[in-house]
Formats: C-alpha cells, sequence, structure tokens
C-alpha cells in the first residue's frame, strides 16, 4: 500500500506530494486519472485532463489515462497503471458509483497489492473511515447511504481544505466558513471517531511502513472533542477598548490559549515547542501534528518520523 492523500490543493500547494509520487511510482507505466467525482456538466472531463497534464507535468511517467465513467474505470486492468489519481468533486458522487460498479474492490485490491494512489479532496476523503465528515462541504444529492470509506487508518476519517481562506469570500465570510467547518468536525468526532483536518498544502502518505505527513501547513487531529469547550473562541479576541469579544482570524487569537508542541525522536520526547515560536521559526522541513482535544497530553506513535502531538491545551487553541 503506498497512498498519497492531499488536502485539495493544486499547482505548487501540491510540490512535496508530487515529489513523493514521483519517488514510489514505476516510470514505465502510465498514471490513470479518475475525475468521476466531477460533474461532467459543469466540470467537462476534458478540460480535467488539461489539468492533470499540467499538475503532473513534474513526475517521469509515460502518459497519463483517463476514464470518463465507473463502468471504464471497471474495467480496466489497474496493474497496467503505475499510479490511479482520484481527483476531487462531490464526495458521495464518487463512493456510490465505486461501490455500485464494483470499482471499490478492485481498487481495494489493487492497494493491497502495493499499488500506488494519490487522492486529492474528495479522491483522499474516501479512504478514510466514514465520508461524513464532509457533509458541512458537500450535498449527499445521491442519496448514498453505505459511506463507509476504505478505511485505510483504522476508523479515522479525512477532511480536506481546513484552515484554507478562498479568495472569493470575504474576511467575515471566511471566518464563518471555519466556525461551520470547525463544528462541524468537533460534532463528528464527539460522535463517531478520529478526524484528521488537513489544508491545502498538506498530505498524507501512508505505507507498510506507516504514516508521514508532506507538507508545510500545521493540520489538525481532532479526538473525542466537545462542541462546549468554546469553539467559538477559536475566532474572537478580547477588545479591551470595547472590553467585549470581536471576531477575528485564528491568526490573531493568541491570548486565551497556550498549548505546545511535543516533538517525538526515535519513540521519545525530543523537545517541546509553544505553537507560536514553531509557527514563525525556520522549521518548515520538520513535519508535525496539531492536536486539540480535551485529553491533557496525547503521546502518540500513531504517526511515524519526527512527529509532535499536543501537550496540553485550555479551552481552544490556533497555530493559524
Amino acid at each position: 500500500m503506498k497512498l498519497i492523500l492531499c488536502g485539495g490543493g493544486s499547482g505548487d500547494q501540491n510540490t512535496l506530494a508530487n515529489q513523493k509520487l514521483n519517488e514510489i511510482i514505476d516510470h514505465n507505466k502510465p498514471i490513470l486519472y479518475i475525475p468521476l467525482a466531477m460533474d461532467e456538466n459543469e466540470h467537462p472531463y476534458d478540460g480535467c485532463f488539461e489539468w492533470i497534464n499540467e499538475e503532473l507535468k513534474s513526475v517521469d511517467k509515460t502518459g497519463i489515462s483517463m476514464v470518463r465513467s465507473f463502468e471504464d474505470l471497471t474495467s480496466r486492468n489497474l496493474q497496467d497503471y503505475s499510479a490511479l489519481f482520484i481527483g476531487g468533486g462531490n464526495t458521495y458522487k464518487l463512493l456510490l458509483g465505486l461501490k455500485e460498479s464494483g470499482a471499490f474492490k478492485n481498487i481495494r485490491d489493487y492497494i493491497n497489492k502495493d499499488g500506488v494512489v494519490i487522492g486529492g479532496s474528495a479522491g483522499a476523503v474516501i479512504f478514510g473511515y466514514d465520508i461524513n465528515i464532509i457533509a458541512s462541504m458537500d450535498p449527499n444529492d445521491v442519496n448514498l447511504e453505505d459511506t463507509k470509506g476504505f478505511d485505510v487508518l483504522s476508523g479515522i476519517s479525512i477532511f480536506p481544505h481546513y484552515t484554507n481562506r478562498k479568495s472569493k469570500y470575504t474576511e467575515e465570510e471566511n471566518n464563518e466558513r471555519m466556525k461551520m467547518f470547525t463544528d462541524s468536525i468537533t460534532k463528528y468526532s464527539e460522535k463517531i471517531g478520529k478526524v484528521i483536518a488537513i489544508p491545502e498544502e498538506d498530505a498524507i502518505y501512508i505505507s507498510e511502513e506507516g504514516v508521514q505527513v508532506i507538507g508545510t501547513k500545521p493540520y489538525f487531529v481532532f479526538k473525542n472533542t466537545t462542541v462546549d469547550d468554546g469553539v467559538e473562541r477559536w475566532f474572537e479576541k478580547y477588545d479591551e477598548e470595547s472590553d467585549e469579544y470581536v471576531s477575528c482570524a485564528m491568526s490573531e487569537n493568541t491570548d486565551d490559549f497556550y498549548a505546545e508542541f511535543v516533538f517525538f525522536k526515535d519513540g521519545k520526547i525530543n523537545k517541546f515547542v509553544s505553537v507560536l515560536s514553531f509557527y514563525f521559526s525556520i522549521l518548515s522541513s520538520v513535519y508535525y501534528i496539531a492536536c486539540y482535544c480535551n485529553n491533557f497530553f496525547i503521546p502518540t506513535n500513531e504517526f511515524i518520523g519526527e512527529f509532535v502531538s499536543i501537550r496540553f491545551c485550555w479551552s481552544s487553541w490556533s497555530s493559524w
């Protein structure tokens, strides 16, 4: 199994993920592109094909082939390809088509035989435990009932695009979107289980050796959290002049919380670094994990490498 699950970015945001892809594929086989999460009426597949060729231009490959239907995907011998690239779109549409066509089983067999898959956005979410984690972002217009994914992380669900701020929205709209996403993930984690929320600049690489994060931004693990722990305060700061809490971006909220990253090396705690010290340091090459939870301390070797967890946090925290 070799999976690269991306936060949904493109272009320069995926530079490190594409470098990893280039390291692990058989360069003598083509890549199979699967754009089927997209609605072809809104996003013609010819345009998607142009996008993927530009997206993977730095990857050494013999070519890119594209499927246009789930039936087409089911008919392919996946072993003929160096990797499958499963693109974004509506996660429910994608998972329904995979399961109804039989392609879901074919992909599972492929990854169990050491196949390589890179998935972005919806193409990453389906490899988590349950795609209902994405309900605040994707509508279930296809009325999918069986929402269980490939569950390659043993009960952990995946939420992409987290903390990314869209230019088409105002600052206030972006803050409201983040509140909605955070509230949705928090409720889900309390009822269903752990969630990894990743920004567009990050990817999770999963292999037989373990799990590694590739990227340049903090990502978040929600575990057994509760909504009444002050999620709203993630987006508010105290204004002394008005003696009230006012809306703000996550990056401005540094007054009411404190948290530290715990760095692990060779299975032992290596050092502690505060959130702000870490964020403004030059340690961009260090992989890291940011956890928000009710637990006082989470030792984690669930993810390999020189990795970190949160030592502790008060009612809320952010490194953004």
